[in-house]
């Protein structure tokens, strides 16, 4: 039972290290990323519309206004696109949290091993001492 025991801790560390970054991390900012090009992209195809449907008597005041508007857009994109690498970032962090204190635990339980295998080895070789109650003289 203690070899199945400490076999099980001994792999669990092994476990959560083979299971590598969360695919779903790297799906959600493969996902995130794309969205935020193809927003990109139409932004870029309905300003060229515009720009193409202007007069040209109107060119100046529609380059302001697309200007502007192509400008809020941009701000909120990089926006968007920091309040997710801030995410990311975190995710992140908690994994290495989790990582090292799963090392931590893991390098605990084979101190505590070595050292109970260590204290049962010297137990072994030590002559027993029996203390009699009949004959107290003895040990």
């Amino acid at each position: 039972m203690k070899t199945a025991i400490f076999t099980w801790l001994f792999l669990l560390p092994l476990q959560i290290y083979a299971s590598g970054y969360d695919s779903r991390h790297s799906e959600d900012l493969t996902q995130n990323t794309q969205r935020i090009e193809s927003s990109a992209q139409a932004i870029d195809l309905g300003s060229t519309e515009l720009i193409a449907s202007a007069e040209p008597t109107d060119r100046s005041a529609n380059f302001q206004a697309i200007a502007v508007s192509q400008e809020k857009d941009i701000q909120r994109l990089k926006s968007q696109l920091a309040h997710k690498n801030h995410e990311i970032y975190t995710q992140e962090l908690d994994q290495w949290k989790s990582k090292t204190a799963t090392l931590i635990f893991f390098v605990g339980m084979l101190v505590f091993a070595l050292l109970y295998i260590r204290s049962k080895r010297t137990d072994d070789h030590q002559e027993p001492l029996t203390y009699s109650t009949l004959y107290p003289e003895q040990k």
